[in-house]
């Protein structure tokens, strides 16, 4: 099966998609949708030329999600890497249930904060998981 590339704008929350089966903006490689999170002027990204995008992979479920290293007029979620960092969604959903700050302990790349799984919560099909206190204190 091949993969297919959306948008998520993290400074929402929840997390807002872009592409997918109800969208027709999903992009059939990562270069095209890291393409879309750097043309903040005509693209898709263009609805929100201030806020933190991410990139989801997707093969029959969420496979992938990635930080671009392009985050041309965005605000980043805590510091700047030249490279694009992809991660497993099972690390963010780890991270969803952990408590605050064991994203330091678990040495990850401030890209992936708890902050930033819990805006994905419905993306990771964690949200009827979470304890009604996590969702509710945001």
């Amino acid at each position: 099966m091949s993969s297919h590339y959306v948008l998520f704008c993290v400074s929402h929350d929840p997390a807002i998609t872009f592409g997918g089966v109800s969208d027709h903006r999903d992009w059939s490689s990562p270069d095209l949708a890291l393409a879309a999170i750097a043309d903040r002027t005509t693209g898709p990204a263009r609805e929100h030329p201030h806020c933190d995008l991410l990139i989801g992979r997707y093969s029959g479920g969420l496979i992938e999600v990635c930080c671009s290293a392009s985050r041309s007029n965005g605000p980043h979620h805590g510091s700047s890497h030249r490279e694009d960092i992809w991660i497993d969604p099972a690390w963010l959903r780890l991270l969803a249930f952990s408590q605050p700050g064991h994203e330091e302990v678990a040495e990850l790349r401030s890209c992936w904060s708890r902050d930033v799984a819990l805006r994905l919560r419905r993306l990771l099909c964690i949200d009827d998981l979470l304890p009604t206190h996590d969702t509710e204190a945001r």
